[in-house]
C-alpha cells in the first residue's frame, strides 16, 4: 500500500499536482451556478475514529489502575497516540477552513490545493475506500466543477459516490449530496437524461431523509430537497421542456417559502437560494412571452438579493436589473425600464467613471426608453454624452457606432423641432405623462412611436435580451 502514490490515484489528472485555472462559477452553454449558494461544513468531522473511542475510554477509567510496567508503557502510548490523533485532526480542519475562506473569494487554485491536502493525507491514514476519502473527493470534485474542469471533476465526484454507497449505504444523505454534484456535472456536458434520472435519484433519497428527520431538523432536509426541485427544473428548461421547469421551479418555491414563512434557516446560502429559484422562474415566464409575470419575478428576486448582497454592483444583482429592464421594454412598460436602466448607469459609473465606452451601451438603452416616452430633448443629452464617449474611443472599434449616434441625433434634434399636429401633440403630451392604455397597459402612442422609431433607426439602440442562464444550486463543502 504504501508503494503507490495517492497523489496520482486521486488527482486524476497525470501528475502530482496540476491545477485547474481560476474562476468563480461554471458558466456552460446557458447554465451557472453562483458562488454565493455554497454551503460550507466547517465544523467537526462526523467519522469518530474507534482507536481514539478506546484511548479516551481508557485516559477516563478513573478506577483504573497500573499493575505492571508493561500496563503503565501501554497508558503512555495510548496517551501519545491519542494527543497525536487531536493534533492531526486540528490540522486537518484548520486546512479544510482555509480551503473553505478560499473557495469563498474565488480562489480556486489555492482552494484545490488544500482540499488536495486533505485527501492525500486522509488516503495515507486510511484506507483509500474509507468514507472520510469519499468526502475529501467529493470537497474536490466541487472545486474541479466550479472551475469548469469537468472531466477531472466526473472522475472524482463518481469515486465519491462509489465509496460513500459502499460504505453509507445507497439512500445516505451523503449520498444524494454527491449525486447532486453530478447531476449539475451532466447538465453542463448537455447531457440531459442522465442529469435528471440522477437528480431524481438524488430526490428520492432527499425525500427519505425528510421523512426520518426530526421534526427540528425536518426544515434544513427540506431546503436540501427544494435545491434538488430547483436543479431538476434546470435541466428541463435547457432541453426545451419549459411546462416541466415550471412545475419544478413551483414546487421548490413552495417549499421555500414555506421554510422562510416561519423564520427558520435565514443564513445567507439558504435565503440566496430562493432568489435563485425565482430568477428561474421568472425565465421560464420570458420564454412564454408573459413580461408582465417575468417583471413580478424579478423584482421579488431583487429584493431578496438587495437585503442581502452587499454590493450594489454585485453581478447577481446587475443581471437581475438588466433582465427587469428588458421585459419592462418587451410589455411596453418603458417609464418602469428607463428607470431601472438609470439604476444600472450609476452603479456602472461608480465602478468605471463616467467617461468610460462600457457605459455607451446602457446609455443606449436610456436613449431608446426616452425616446419611445417620446422625450426627445432628454434623449439628445444622452446622445451627446454617448457622441463624446465614442469619440474618445474612436479608432478602438466605435467608427460605426459613432456614426449611427451622431445620425441619431440629427434625427432626434428633427423631432424635437417639428410642430406636431393636434392628435400627435395629445398622444404625446399623454405619454410624456404616464398615461397608459387600460386595455394593454402599453402607452396611448404606440402606433405613433412605432412609426417614430422606425424614422429614427432605433433599433441599433433597442435592448437586447440578456443572456439566460439558469442557475443550479446545492453544492455542499463537508468536512472530511
Amino acid at each position: 500500500m504504501k508503494g503507490d502514490s495517492p497523489k496520482s490515484k486521486y488527482l486524476f489528472d497525470g501528475s502530482e499536482r496540476t491545477l485547474p485555472p481560476s474562476g468563480s462559477c461554471i458558466e456552460h452553454n446557458h447554465c451557472s451556478y453562483s458562488a454565493d449558494d455554497t454551503e460550507y461544513d466547517c465544523g467537526a468531522s462526523d467519522y469518530t475514529d474507534p482507536h481514539t473511542d478506546d484511548e479516551v475510554s481508557i485516559l477516563d477509567g478513573q478506577s483504573f489502575k497500573t499493575t505492571s510496567t508493561k500496563k503503565s508503557s501501554d497508558i503512555h502510548k495510548c496517551r501519545e497516540h491519542h494527543k497525536h490523533t487531536k493534533r492531526h485532526e486540528k490540522l486537518l480542519k484548520d486546512i479544510h477552513q482555509k480551503a473553505c475562506r478560499y473557495l469563498r473569494a474565488g480562489r480556486l487554485e489555492d482552494s484545490l490545493r488544500q482540499f488536495n491536502t486533505i485527501l492525500v493525507s486522509l488516503t495515507e491514514k486510511y484506507d483509500r475506500k474509507h468514507e472520510r476519502v469519499g468526502t475529501a473527493l467529493h470537497n474536490v470534485g466541487v472545486v474541479h466543477l466550479r472551475s469548469g474542469n469537468l472531466d477531472k471533476a466526473l472522475n472524482v465526484i463518481l469515486e465519491a459516490i462509489r465509496i460513500r454507497r459502499a460504505k453509507l449505504g445507497a439512500f445516505h444523505p451523503k449520498v444524494s449530496e454527491s449525486l447532486v454534484e453530478l447531476g449539475i456535472l451532466q447538465l453542463s456536458k448537455n447531457i440531459y437524461d442522465e442529469a435528471l434520472d440522477t437528480l431524481e435519484e438524488a430526490l428520492e433519497i432527499q425525500d427519505r431523509k425528510e421523512y426520518n428527520t426530526v421534526a427540528k431538523d425536518r426544515s434544513r432536509a427540506a431546503l436540501q430537497k427544494a435545491k434538488i426541485l430547483n436543479n431538476i427544473g434546470c435541466v428541463h428548461f435547457e432541453s426545451g421542456n419549459v411546462e416541466g421547469a415550471m412545475e419544478a421551479y413551483e414546487k421548490s418555491l413552495f417549499i421555500q417559502r414555506d421554510i422562510f414563512k416561519i423564520g427558520n434557516l435565514s443564513g445567507i446560502p439558504g435565503f440566496l437560494a430562493l432568489s435563485t429559484t425565482i430568477c428561474n422562474l421568472g425565465y421560464v415566464y420570458m420564454d412564454k412571452l408573459d413580461w408582465e409575470l417575468a417583471v413580478f419575478q424579478f423584482e421579488d428576486a431583487l429584493q431578496i438579493q438587495k437585503s442581502i448582497l452587499i454590493s450594489k454592483g454585485h453581478k447577481v444583482i446587475m443581471n437581475t436589473l438588466y433582465n427587469i429592464g428588458y421585459a419592462s421594454v418587451k410589455d411596453g412598460n418603458y417609464d418602469s425600464a428607463l428607470k431601472i436602466y438609470e439604476e444600472i448607469l450609476q452603479i456602472e459609473k461608480s465602478n468605471v467613471g463616467i467617461k468610460d465606452i462600457r457605459l455607451a451601451s446602457t446609455m443606449k438603452m436610456i436613449v431608446y426608453a426616452k425616446i419611445r416616452l417620446c422625450q426627445y430633448e432628454e434623449a439628445l443629452k444622452n446622445l451627446y454624452e454617448i457622441e463624446e464617449i465614442e469619440s474618445e474611443s474612436y479608432g478602438r472599434g466605435t467608427e460605426e457606432d459613432l456614426l449611427e449616434t451622431r445620425e441619431l441625433i440629427s434625427l432626434a434634434h428633427y423631432q424635437s423641432m417639428k410642430y406636431p399636429g393636434l392628435i400627435e401633440m395629445l398622444m404625446t403630451t399623454l405619454t410624456k405623462n404616464g398615461f397608459r392604455d387600460p386595455w394593454d397597459n402599453e402607452h396611448v402612442c404606440k402606433c405613433g412611436n412605432d412609426f417614430v422609431q422606425e424614422e429614427l433607426k432605433l433599433l441599433a439602440y433597442s435592448p437586447k435580451r440578456p443572456l439566460v442562464r439558469t442557475k443550479m444550486s446545492g453544492h455542499k463543502i463537508s468536512y472530511a
